[in-house]
């Protein structure tokens, strides 16, 4: 089967911490540390159990280990003491995307797919108008023959990000781990993600780090690595107000 995401070695590294259960109701994490030396201490007992189809926000100031807890439960960085429990099946069924919005010299549609994804070729246009990528994509022609490099001067980073939101809803992925994928993107743009999330992606897991406490209201939870013990159980009308 194709693979969502391709580090499967990066993940065996991790298997003795990391178990999947597409049966389990939550993702369970379980007194989870990181350091990237002795004396610099990232992630320190984190604990937190995020409800399976749920939408959540990692809240917390530079450097307290966001972008970190995002990357162990993807795989891609093992962490030094704790367990983790994902509710999918395999490894084939998370995605990460990053606030970097990195393409390839491929078609969009190439990218879209990536690595070998069979996509709804009405939906990914609905999704490049939904996000108002009509400058840069007119119609399926464009998806086939348009690759970044010849885009180089006329696409944002914000359209680039918005080409990787398109793949994570088209894709489908059992668990959605968004690293500020926002950041690009202006204040309509980034509700038109949480409304494509929302509308798409009932059944996905989603993580997001977030920096904007406006976005907050998006959530169905927020977890804040100010504080890891607790996980705030909150309504998405009263996000500002509680953080």
């Amino acid at each position: 089967r194709s693979t969502l995401f391709p580090y499967t070695t990066l993940f065996r590294s991790a298997r003795l911490v990391c178990e999947f259960n597409p049966g389990a109701p939550e993702l369970r994490v379980r007194e989870l540390g990181y350091a990237y030396a002795k004396d610099r201490p990232v992630l320190a007992k984190v604990s937190c159990d995020l409800r399976r189809g749920g939408v959540f926000a990692i809240t917390g100031p530079n450097g307290s280990g966001k972008s970190t807890l995002l990357r162990i439960i993807a795989g891609l960085i093992p962490p030094d003491t704790g367990r983790i429990e994902l509710p999918c099946s395999d490894q084939h069924e998370v995605m990460l995307l990053t606030q970097d919005a990195t393409l390839f010299n491929r078609s969009i549609l190439e990218n879209v797919r990536y690595p070998d994804r069979d996509v709804d070729m009405a939906l990914v246009m609905e999704l490049a108008k939904r996000l108002e990528l009509g400058e840069v994509i007119r119609s399926e022609a464009d998806l086939v023959r348009l690759t970044p490099g010849e885009l180089e001067d006329s696409i944002s980073g914000g359209e680039r990000q918005k080409v990787l939101i398109m793949r994570a809803i088209a894709s489908a992925p059992q668990l959605l781990l968004c690293d500020e994928i926002t950041s690009g993107l202006d204040p309509a743009a980034s509700e038109s993600f949480y409304g494509l999330v929302r509308e798409f992606l009932p059944a996905t897991t989603v993580i997001c780090s977030v920096h904007r406490r406006d976005e907050l209201r998006h959530f169905d939870e927020v977890v804040s690595l100010d504080d890891v013990s607790l996980t705030w159980q909150i309504g998405r009308a009263s996000c500002r107000e509680r953080v």
